[in-house]
C-alpha cells in the first residue's frame, strides 16, 4: 500500500515513522507523540483529513506541527482549504520518492527555524513580564499587540483587555499629538518622548517612553516596540523646584536658607542681600 511504500522511503532516509489508517487514531497518536511532521491523507474511512487538521490545530502540542496533505483528489479548492487550515503543502499521489524526501527535509528545516523563533519570543515575553518598566508593542496605527504585566498593572486593566486597544487612546494622548503622526508616517530607529497622559481614574501623569520600529517575527510586519516608565513624582518635584527657584530669585522680600544644624547662611536671594547692603 501507499502507507508502507512511504514508510520504507522515509526510514531509508533515517526518519522514524508511525502511521494510522483512520483519522481518530491519527489524532490520538499525534497528541501522545512528539512528531516533527505529519503526512495526512484527505480521504480517510472515518473523518476526512480536513477534520483531522482542524482538531490538531486546537491543541498546543500539535498546533505547530507541519502538515502536508496527500491525496489522489484533483480539486483546486484543496489548496485554498488547506491554506486556511495552516497546511504547509499538498502532494498528489503517486508521490515521486525524491520529491517527497525533498519536501519533508525542507519543511522540517522550516519548522525548526520557526520553533527557535517561538522559543526566542517566549524568552522575550518571560523577561519583559518581570520588568518594572512598561514594555509594549503596537502597530503603526497604535493597535496594541503586546503589553507586559507592569503596564497592565499600571493601567489597572487585564492584558487581554488591553490587546487590540489603541496605545495612544489608552493613555488619553491628544488626537493631534505630534507623536501620533510621527509613528504612523515614519520609521523610528530610536525616539524618546516625555508624554503628558491621563490615567483611567482621571489623574494626570507623565511618562517617559523610548520607541523604535522592529520587524515582528511572528507576523513579519513592522511594529513599534516601546519601553516606558512613570516619571510623575520626578516631574512634580522638578516643577516645584522651578517654582521655588523663581520665587527665590524674583521675590520682593528677603529670603535666606540655612541648614537645620548650622547657623551659617547657605543661600540668600538678591533682595535680602540688597536690604543688608551686600
Amino acid at each position: 500500500t501507499i502507507v508502507i511504500s512511504i514508510t520504507k522511503v522515509l526510514e531509508k532516509e533515517g526518519y522514524k515513522t508511525d502511521f494510522a489508517y483512520n483519522g481518530k487514531t491519527a489524532i490520538d497518536k499525534a497528541l501522545s507523540t512528539n512528531f516533527g511532521l505529519i503526512l495526512l491523507d484527505i480521504t480517510l474511512p472515518d473523518i476526512d483529513g480536513f477534520m483531522v487538521c482542524r482538531e490538531l490545530k486546537k491543541y498546543s502540542v500539535t498546533r505547530h506541527i507541519p502538515i502536508i496533505f496527500i491525496s489522489t483528489l484533483d480539486d483546486d479548492t484543496i489548496y485554498e482549504k488547506g491554506f486556511d487550515l495552516g497546511v504547509m503543502d499538498y502532494l498528489k499521489k503517486p508521490l515521486p520518492s525524491a520529491e517527497l524526501v525533498f519536501r519533508i527535509k525542507n519543511y522540517l528545516k522550516l519548522a525548526d527555524t520557526e520553533n527557535k523563533l517561538r522559543q526566542s519570543e517566549l524568552l522575550f515575553r518571560s523577561i519583559v513580564n518581570d520588568q518594572t518598566e512598561f514594555v509594549v508593542r503596537y502597530k503603526p496605527d497604535g493597535t496594541l499587540t503586546f503589553v507586559n504585566t507592569a503596564f497592565s498593572l499600571y493601567l489597572k486593566r487585564s492584558i487581554m483587555e488591553l490587546l487590540g486597544m489603541n496605545f495612544f487612546d489608552v493613555l488619553n494622548i491628544e488626537k493631534d499629538a505630534e507623536i501620533r503622526t510621527r509613528v504612523m508616517t515614519t520609521s523610528m530607529p530610536v525616539q524618546t518622548d516625555t508624554l503628558s497622559i491621563v490615567l483611567p481614574g482621571g489623574e494626570k501623569a507623565w511618562n517617559h517612553w523610548t520607541h523604535r520600529t522592529i520587524l515582528d517575527r511572528a507576523t513579519h510586519k513592522v511594529v513599534v516596540q516601546a519601553i516606558g516608565r512613570d516619571i510623575t513624582k520626578n516631574k512634580i518635584a522638578e516643577d516645584n523646584l522651578r517654582r521655588w527657584e523663581y520665587i527665590f530669585t524674583n521675590a520682593g522680600f528677603g529670603i535666606i536658607v540655612t541648614s537645620a544644624d548650622s547657623i551659617n547662611l547657605d543661600q540668600m536671594n538678591r533682595e535680602y542681600a540688597r536690604m543688608h547692603g551686600y
